[in-house]
């Protein structure tokens, strides 16, 4: 039975970064027990930067997006937070941007047109309201099946906590026209 980890991700934070290296360890030995879904935490009217910053970090989470869309988002927000945190970057221009997308495989043409819309801005704005329903008020925030989980947590103790849900997924009995399984 597949894990599902949501990850509510401030591209731009180092704990951010920290909890998706751990993340990415679990994920790289054990890719077919598990799925992350990058979850977008950004609220521009709430952030105090100029709109500059808030431009440059809209279409890195539109980009996100485009990732996702096309089955790069793993490697999309890996390559991405290399970018920042071991350039030791405050943000990207739209060149290393581009280029990021590029080398987790996507076309140009298509990070451009998405860079250049309204694709992804509103998917965007409803993660973060969203999220602000689940009562999740900041980022990094994770949650396995549902299931939230602390922010501060090491390699072994998010192992332990997908061990503890898909143990407790198995005890669910799910009926289907009267027959019932335990999964």
């Amino acid at each position: 039975m597949k894990i599902y980890i949501e990850f509510w991700i401030d591209l731009f934070n180092y704990e951010s970064y920290e909890l998706n290296n751990i993340l990415l360890e679990i994920y790289d030995e054990s890719r077919n027990e598990i799925e992350i879904k990058y979850r977008s935490y950004f609220d521009s009217e709430k952030n105090q930067i100029n709109d500059e910053m808030n431009r440059i970090i809209l279409n890195c989470y539109k980009v996100m997006h485009l990732a996702k869309e096309n089955s790069f988002e793993v490697l999309f927000v890996k390559n991405l937070i290399q970018e920042i945190k071991f350039n030791e970057k405050k943000f990207l221009n739209i060149d290393e941007l581009i280029k990021v997308g590029v080398t987790s495989g996507m076309s140009k043409n298509s990070i451009m047109e998405t860079i250049n819309s309204n694709n992804f801005v509103e998917i965007i704005k409803n993660n973060f309201e969203n999220a602000l329903f689940k009562k999740i008020y900041e980022a990094p925030h994770i949650r396995l099946n549902g299931y939230k989980i602390k922010k501060n947590i090491s390699k072994s103790g998010l192992i332990k906590e997908i061990t503890r849900i898909r143990e407790e997924t198995k005890k669910i009995e799910t009926c289907i026209d009267g027959s019932c399984n335990i999964l």
